[in-house]
Parts: C-alpha cells; structure tokens; sequence
C-alpha cells in the first residue's frame, strides 16, 4: 500500500474531472484500506459535489 501515490493519483484525477475513474480508485482504495477517513471523505465529496469539467462514468447515460 502506497498513500502517498494514492494522494497524489487521486489528485490528478481529481484536477482532471475524470470523476468516474476517480470514484472507481477511491472505491478499490477504501477495500483493502477501509480506515482511511481522508479517502471515504473524497468518496462522499465526489459523489455530492463534482469537480468542475467532470467526466462522466461509462455507462452513466450523460
């Protein structure tokens, strides 16, 4: 387990939009590190409030 490099993905996904590839990381990301606070409060911050310019999940019909 890498949290640095999960941050720092996680941000340039984050800066990018790309919300459905990043809810997919932080997803896998919180299996295998469930006590992450910082990373299911992403979680919960992607799903209520999308980054500007979001790209949307495959298959979201947007």
């Amino acid at each position: 387990m890498f949290p640095d490099a999960f941050r720092e993905y996680t941000r340039l996904l984050y800066e990018a939009g790309d919300t459905g590839h990043l809810r997919q990381v932080v997803e896998k990301w919180l299996v295998d590190n469930p006590n992450d606070v910082d990373a299911r409060r992403l979680l919960e911050s992607i799903e209520h409030n999308p980054p500007p310019g979001t790209i949307p999940a495959p298959g979201s019909g947007s």
